[in-house]
């Protein structure tokens, strides 16, 4: 049995160093997916700490360094920390009442040093958090694979074969009975309507009719599964029907976090026609209004 420890440490601190304990065994299929490359020092890990990837029929190749990434992680939190810094400072000897022009300028540089800087950081730890995208889509991947409620997994497949069949035979059954029943009430017809016979033959006769009933509805295969009711969309309005529905039903009872996270996409929208230069549409409510604000930057 081979135990490998990769730790990767993330800290606030500028020296810090990516790591986390993976284990595995010899398990050939887990190894193809990941090696890992390490080598141990008096401290404990070294920075040659590598994770290394492997294709099929392949060997494996590098594709992310711990000390790369502490070194990104420096970098990034050492600009980080000197913006932040001279916001807090300017935050601090604003006026929110009386702002000069000179401070706007000021305020104004800062935001777009701001966003120019976010754009090199984001630059700085792409092929970092790349690798470990990339990483977690393996994981994903294996997982999904014999996941049952994945649709591309066997197991979907099976439970969806098994489902039809269960339903073909619900429904097997359900003409079966409905045929049953309606034999039943054509033998109680033909009974009632006699006249060649007396009371106590037409009494025996329909017994005789309920049991024969009875056997053929006891005789039928009961299908063992639990019945669910799926909704299906069929025409597109049907979405906004649902929505009512749900609306009515939970939606509005949400605190108003809930419902600015989960109608985030309409809100945008609705900000994005609103604030448009040469056409600008307002949604027309006594629910909703606008507010004015007016931006640095």
């Amino acid at each position: 049995m081979i135990n490998l420890y990769l730790v990767l440490l993330a800290s606030a601190e500028i020296n810090a160093y990516i790591c986390n304990a993976i284990r595995w065994g010899t398990d050939p299929f887990v190894i193809d997916i990941f090696k890992i490359n390490f080598s141990k020092t008096t401290m404990g890990i070294s920075k040659k700490t590598e994770i290394l990837q492997t294709t099929e029929n392949s060997e494996p190749t590098e594709i992310l360094k711990a000390n790369d990434c502490a070194r990104a992680l420096a970098k990034n939190l050492t600009a980080s920390n000197k913006l932040a810094v001279k916001g807090e400072a300017l935050l601090k000897a604003i006026d929110k009442t009386d702002i000069p022009d000179k401070m706007l300028e000021e305020i104004k540089k800062y935001t777009a040093d701001c966003k120019n800087e976010v754009a090199k950081m984001r630059a700085e730890r792409k092929p970092i958090t790349d690798v470990l995208l990339a990483i977690r889509n393996k994981f994903t991947a294996v997982e999904n694979a014999i996941d049952p409620l994945n649709k591309l997994s066997a197991a979907f497949g099976l439970n969806s074969a098994v489902s039809d069949f269960l339903t073909a035979q619900q429904r097997k059954n359900e003409a079966v009975r409905e045929r049953l029943i309606a034999n039943h009430a054509r033998t109680q017809q033909r009974i009632e309507k006699r006249k060649d016979v007396d009371d106590d033959w037409k009494k025996a006769a329909l017994k005789r009719a309920d049991d024969r009933l009875s056997q053929g509805v006891n005789a039928i295969t009961p299908v063992l599964s639990t019945k669910q009711f799926i909704p299906v969309v069929v025409g597109v309005d049907g979405y906004f029907e649902l929505f009512a529905f749900w609306w009515e039903q939970a939606g509005k009872y949400l605190p108003d976090a809930d419902l600015q996270r989960i109608l985030h996409t309409p809100l945008m929208y609705a900000k994005k026609l609103a604030n448009q230069k040469d056409n600008a549409v307002f949604f027309n409510s006594d629910n909703i209004s606008y507010e004015s604000r007016v931006t640095a930057a």
